[in-house]
C-alpha cells in the first residue's frame, strides 16, 4: 500500500491484493517437492503471477545433515528443474531466498578455484560471504541477486551478480515500507562501482523488487 497508494487507497482494495496472496508452509525442502506436481493446477486455477520460496537454504539444511549432501542436492535439482520448467512453460517469475555463508580463501572448490559466480565480497573489513547450498544449486539459478545490508536505516548495496541479459552492476539502495528504493551515485562518500553509460539502461533494477 505504501508502495502503490494510487492504486490501494482504501482498505477494500487492499483486502482484495490480499486474497490474491496464496501462502503454503513449507516445514521441509521434502513438502515442497511434494507439492510440485500439483503446482500447475494451482497456477491454472488462481491465476498465478508469480512465486516466491522463502527460504530454500533453511528448508534444505534443516532437513538434511552434512552427511547427507549428496542426496540434499538430488532433490533440490529436482525442485530447481520443476520450478524452471514452470517459469518457462507459464512465463512467470519465481524468487527463491536464499543465504549467505562466510568462506575461507581457497575453500571454493576441489582446487581452491574461485567460483566467480557464487562469491560476493562483504564490504567494510567484513569476511568473504558466498551463497549457500554450494556451485551446484548455484547453476541452476539463472538470476542472482545479492542484498548486503550496512545497517543504518536500511541502507545497503544490491550486487547483480548473474544474469542471462544484463551484466554485473551494484547498486545502492534505501528500504522503506515501499520497498527498495535506489540512492544517488554516491554512496557512504565512495562512488558506486560497475556504473558506466553501457549500464543506464538498466538502472531499474529495483522497480521490479
Amino acid at each position: 500500500q505504501a508502495r502503490f497508494p494510487e492504486r490501494y487507497l482504501t482498505l477494500p482494495l487492499l483486502k482484495k491484493l490480499l486474497r490474491r496472496v496464496l501462502v503454503a508452509p513449507l516445514p521441509t525442502l521434502s513438502h515442497l517437492e511434494s507439492l510440485l506436481p500439483n503446482l500447475e493446477k494451482a497456477i491454472l486455477e488462481h491465476d498465478v503471477r508469480g512465486i516466491v520460496i522463502d527460504n530454500i537454504a533453511l528448508l534444505a539444511k534443516t532437513e538434511y545433515p552434512p552427511a547427507e549432501t549428496v542426496k540434499r542436492q538430488g532433490v533440490l535439482g529436482e525442485v530447481a528443474s520443476h520450478l524452471k520448467r514452470v517459469a518457462c512453460a507459464y512465463r512467470i517469475p519465481v524468487v527463491i531466498v536464499n543465504q549467505a555463508t562466510s568462506v575461507r580463501e581457497g575453500s571454493y572448490g576441489a582446487n581452491g578455484s574461485d567460483i566467480g559466480v557464487m562469491r560476493v565480497k562483504a564490504r567494510q573489513g567484513m569476511d568473504d560471504c558466498s551463497a549457500a547450498l554450494g556451485p551446484k544449486w548455484a547453476h541452476y539459478i539463472n538470476t542472482r541477486i545479492s542484498l548486503v545490508y550496512k545497517g543504518a536505516e536500511g541502507a545497503g548495496v544490491l550486487n547483480l551478480v548473474k544474469s542471462p541479459f544484463a551484466p554485473e552492476m551494484t547498486l545502492a539502495f534505501t528500504s522503506a515500507k515501499g520497498g527498495l528504493y535506489e540512492v544517488g551515485d554516491e554512496f557512504d562518500g565512495r562512488a558506486v562501482e560497475g556504473r558506466g553509460a553501457e549500464l543506464e539502461r538498466h538502472r531499474g533494477v529495483l522497480q521490479y523488487l
